[in-house]
């Protein structure tokens, strides 16, 4: 069940929401096993489905989840006022991943902003971090 106000919600366990390059989502026999799109199931005013920017990630059937590498597979959506185009005064991040074995290589989980200002997730010598920065000129 959403939360209230959620901006976005991706469900990797919602295999109706996971498409592969020919648009087939995960729950049909002849999905290719890779995710394209990954749509937003929030119900928000403004869809913000991710899509593939950088290779497809592995969709792993047996544990409902997208299998990223650390290298050559990433996902992406849009800019938008709601997620990174406005300054908020409040905001609530939550993400639930799993590891692979490797937990000392950078793995970026989630990563927003640009030069100015911004945020990461990402998991390098065994920690999670989450950084945020503000370099506004004074």
């Amino acid at each position: 069940m959403p939360i209230g106000n959620m901006i976005a919600w991706l469900d990797g366990a919602d295999r109706t929401t996971l498409f592969d390059s020919a648009g087939r989502d995960a729950a049909d026999a002849l999905f290719n096993g890779t995710v394209l799109n990954w749509l937003d199931k929030s119900g928000s005013a403004n869809d913000h489905d991710f899509n593939s920017n950088v290779g497809s990630p592995a969709y792993s059937q047996a544990n409902f989840s997208l299998l990223f590498d650390g290298a050559t597979t990433g996902m992406t959506t849009p800019n938008h006022n709601e997620i990174n185009l406005v300054v908020v005064l409040q905001r609530n991040i939550t993400v639930a991943f799993r590891t692979s074995a490797d937990v000392n290589t950078r793995q970026v989980l989630y990563e927003e902003g640009g030069n100015v200002r911004g945020m990461n997730m990402y998991i390098f010598n065994g920690q999670l971090y989450c950084g945020f920065y503000n370099n506004v000129a004074s």
